[in-house]
């Protein structure tokens, strides 16, 4: 078996082996970010980069990132010690460990830093000081990239209120997040995921109208 089909056969028994742990609508939801990853940051895509995810809960969309962005060295962080020990013990030639008080990454240490629905359960108070910190470890020229659910989306916010996982959360505007990043460097905003799993067909429009505020995910990204 060549290289690029073993390692085509590890994604898929990760992939499953994840579907089985959180279940096929998360699943989804982690390749679709992290094609969208792969779809920006297309010229990254076969560089020999360094990637954070901050807040990897058990590596799931980590190990979709180093799948895709094949020559990468990829890291995860999330304050939960039992995610990080199933991290470890499911996925392969990643770097996870646990979140401190602090970041533990020297200064410029990254190329791109990506956190996927983290920040609208840490307090508001923290979240500058988040964003300093996160900017800290990203090289000069790097892209920290927030993906976050959409409060202009009925559909969105009908299922964050529903969702007993988001007791402790409050939603996210956009504007709120690029007025967060703006001193950091070069702000931009992408809306997406339009339309529903039916129309899923549809989906080659999205990068033409990621400009209309009502996907139901967006994501905010800063270049440093």
């Amino acid at each position: 078996m060549k290289n690029n089909d073993i390692h085509a056969e590890k994604y898929r028994k990760n992939i499953e082996l994840s579907r089985a742990i959180s279940g096929d609508a998360h699943t989804f939801f982690a390749e679709y970010q992290a094609l969208k990853l792969a779809e920006w940051l297309s010229n990254k895509k076969d560089s020999s980069i360094s990637i954070l995810d901050f807040g990897c809960g058990h590596g799931l969309m980590t190990s979709i990132v180093q799948h895709l962005f094949v020559n990468a060295t990829l890291y995860g962080i999330d304050p939960s010690d039992e995610s990080i020990d199933l991290a470890q013990e499911i996925y392969e030639g990643i770097h996870f460990s646990t979140l401190g008080d602090t970041l533990h990454f020297p200064d410029n240490t990254f190329d791109l830093i990506y956190t996927s629905e983290v920040f609208h359960h840490i307090p508001p108070e923290e979240h500058a000081a988040y964003c300093t910190a996160l900017l800290r470890i990203l090289k000069p020229g790097g892209t920290l990239i927030i993906f976050e659910l959409n409060p202009l989306n009925p559909a969105t916010v009908f299922r964050f209120k529903t969702n007993p996982y988001e007791d402790d959360a409050e939603l996210l505007s956009p504007w709120y997040l690029q007025h967060l990043l703006e001193p950091h460097g070069v702000v931009t905003t992408r809306f997406y995921d339009f339309f529903p799993n039916f129309m899923g067909y549809l989906r080659f429009l999205e990068p033409y109208i990621t400009w209309l505020p009502c996907g139901a995910l967006y994501a905010t990204s800063v270049t440093k």
